[in-house]
């Protein structure tokens, strides 16, 4: 027979595992919402071709909707088993992290939406800048996804991977100052440098809340 203390630890490995599953859920709607972004610098180019802007725009105002929904649903299970959660903060805290992540990428895609307006075009070097830092940024987060399942069932094997998150942040980080210096260096006007500035240091805040997150995790990991 289960002793009491073991079907309470039963309940709370539960209520986190349902909890690494909805974060996992939201992480996998910002991948797609990336792969739109990429796909729309893909389009950026002498001719930009609005009306493929306007599909990708639709497209992410569908995930967004999607996200919206699945963040009520991990709220609504947070406030339900807030008292038997562990490191409540912490998961709190990555939520608010994800979030984030969702919020700029938005960001990323109305900023866009705004240079194309403008018939504006980027050059071929600023254009593989852009698409290599966001390669970097879907690797980190990609990394992270690999983690929240492992995060129950083998805590000492998260931890171990903890350090790749790091790496991979560091890594996004160089791609971020390429791109800057890339954009700096190229004949463009001064409205779209400022932009695509913008745009560039947004992606790079996106690997930094990832990197965020998983100093919250680690602290997670280390309480199981």
């Amino acid at each position: 027979m289960l002793r009491r203390e073991d079907v309470l630890n039963r309940k709370l490995a539960v209520s986190d595992e349902k909890l690494t599953h909805l974060l996992f859920n939201e992480l996998t709607i910002a991948k797609e919402m990336l792969k739109v972004i990429d796909s729309s610098f893909r389009i950026m180019d002498t001719a930009i071709d609005i009306e493929r802007f306007k599909k990708n725009h639709e497209i992410l105002e569908t995930y967004k909707k999607n996200f919206q929904a699945l963040r009520q649903e991990l709220l609504n299970y947070i406030s339900k088993i807030s008292p038997s959660l562990y490191n409540r903060e912490d998961w709190i805290r990555i939520a608010s992290y994800i979030t984030g992540i969702v919020d700029k990428i938005s960001g990323i895609a109305y900023r866009i939406d705004y240079f194309a307006s403008k018939n504006w075009s980027i050059t071929e070097p600023v254009r593989e800048k852009f698409l290599t830092q966001i390669m970097a940024v879907s690797d980190i987060i990609d990394k992270y996804m690999t983690l929240l399942p492992l995060t129950l069932r083998d805590p000492r094997a998260s931890l171990s991977k903890i350090q790749n998150i790091k790496q991979l942040e560091a890594y996004a980080d160089e791609k971020y100052r390429e791109a800057t210096f890339t954009i700096l260096e190229s004949n463009i006007s001064l409205p779209s440098l400022v932009l695509l500035l913008k745009i560039s240091e947004m992606l790079e805040e996106i690997a930094d809340s990832i990197d965020s997150a998983a100093d919250s995790l680690y602290i997670v990991l280390l309480s199981l």
